[in-house]
């Protein structure tokens, strides 16, 4: 998948997350990364995800896209397949350039619950890149068959 395809997809997915992100989280934000992820699980899961990161410039429009790619394990109670579209909300400058960074490392706790097109998917997340460490808001909206709590790295 593209960059151009990315976007496009990233274009359907904030129409609707706008829906659920707060108007001034979304207003204040100096970044956003969009990206769809594939996650599998029976006890222990992997996933991977593309999408692209955009920064706010300062003169308050956004600049050109990034492109972004994620890769996880986990661990915990959890079975099943689902496609995640996740939307990060960067709020600050050094937390922006930390994602900017070639490697990201992150320990974050997950629980989700899809079925059919309709599902819920929580995080908490904290990363440690070449660029520093981060925290975001995150929002999703999850598809497919899984239920689960689990730890990924």
């Amino acid at each position: 998948m593209g960059l151009d395809s990315q976007i496009r997809r990233g274009i359907k997915v904030l129409e609707r997350a706008r829906r659920i992100i707060p108007a001034d989280i979304l207003r204040n934000a100096k970044g956003l990364c969009v990206m769809a992820e594939a996650k599998g699980a029976f006890l222990f899961s992997g996933a991977i995800g593309r999408g692209f990161l955009i920064e706010r410039t300062s003169d308050g429009l956004w600049g050109y896209p990034s492109s972004v790619m994620s890769v996880s394990v986990g661990v915990g109670g959890q079975i099943g397949a689902e496609i995640v579209d996740i939307v990060l909300v960067i709020n600050d400058e050094s937390t922006l350039k930390a994602m900017e960074g070639k490697l990201q490392v992150r320990l974050g706790g997950d629980i989700s619950v899809a079925m059919g097109p309709i599902g819920s998917d929580a995080r908490g997340l904290i990363s440690a890149g070449t660029n520093g460490s981060t925290a975001v808001y995150s929002y999703s909206l999850a598809r497919g068959a899984f239920v689960g709590v689990g730890i990924y790295y």
